[in-house]
C-alpha cells in the first residue's frame, strides 16, 4: 500500500529531507521549526523524518536535541528506527561526540 498525499505538513517534511540529502543541515534544522506532524501520517514516514532531523541537528552541533530526535523515531516506529540506517549513522556520531568531549574534559582537567 503506498500513501500518497500532498499538503504543507508533507511539502515542509519533504523541504526538511532535501536540504539534509543537499547536506545543508543548518536550513533543515531551521525548516523543521514550527512543523507538526498530524498523527494519522503513517508511523513509518514520521519516524523516517524524526531520523533525518536527527541528522541535520547533529552535524549544527544540537546534540541533544538530535538525540530526542532519534528517541522520537524509536518512539514513532522502533523496528524501523532500530534497523534504518540514518539512525545507526546519527547514533555512532553522537557517540564520537560524546566520546570527544569526555576526552577533551579530562586533558582540560
Amino acid at each position: 500500500m503506498h500513501y500518497l498525499t500532498f499538503g504543507p505538513t508533507n511539502v515542509k517534511v519533504y523541504r526538511v529531507s532535501v536540504l539534509a540529502e543537499l547536506d545543508r543541515y543548518g536550513e533543515a534544522v531551521e525548516a523543521n521549526g514550527g512543523l507538526t506532524i498530524p498523527q494519522d501520517r503513517p508511523k513509518s514516514r514520521t519516524s523516517h523524518h524524526y531520523a533525518e532531523v536527527a541528522r541535520a541537528q547533529m552535524w549544527t552541533g544540537k546534540l541533544e536535541a538530535s538525540f530526542q530526535s532519534l528517541l522520537k523515531a524509536r518512539k514513532t516506529a522502533p523496528q524501523q528506527a532500530k534497523y534504518h540506517p540514518t539512525v545507526r549513522e546519527t547514533y555512532s556520531g553522537l557517540e564520537a561526540a560524546h566520546r570527544k568531549a569526555l576526552a577533551l574534559t579530562i586533558i582540560s582537567s
